[in-house]
């Protein structure tokens, strides 16, 4: 996510504010949090099924080609924060949200920064 270039890196969470770069809600899948809280919501391990919602995306006929998938690509290098032996994706973490078809539609967005990390 370039948009955070500079930025202090936050854990993402099962309730952070994520959108495709046209608007739709990013939401994690149920089941893709761990042991780790931020600010009492599960913080999210590379590897979860993110979805998107209400993506209004239209290719240059009008025709609907929404975001309907976002993958992301966890920082490789020796920074990374574990959580059950997986990187947590952070608010800086590249991302890519996808088209049915697989089609690239662009990064997604992050919200507002979190804080209050927890482990159980």
């Amino acid at each position: 996510m370039s948009e955070n270039a500079g930025t202090t890196a936050s854990p993402l969470t099962s309730e952070s504010a994520l959108r495709c770069p046209h608007g739709g809600a990013v939401r994690a899948a149920q089941g893709a949090a761990g042991a780790v809280h931020v600010a009492g919501a599960p913080a999210v391990a590379h590897g979860a099924a993110f979805t998107v919602v209400g993506c209004p995306h239209t290719d240059g006929r009008g025709v609907p080609r929404p975001c309907v998938t976002v993958r992301f690509t966890p920082d490789t290098g020796g920074a990374r924060v574990l959580a059950d032996g997986r990187p947590l994706l952070l608010s800086t973490t590249a991302g890519q949200c996808f088209a049915a078809d697989l089609t690239p539609q662009g990064p997604p967005l992050v919200g507002g920064a979190q804080q209050g990390v927890s482990c159980r």
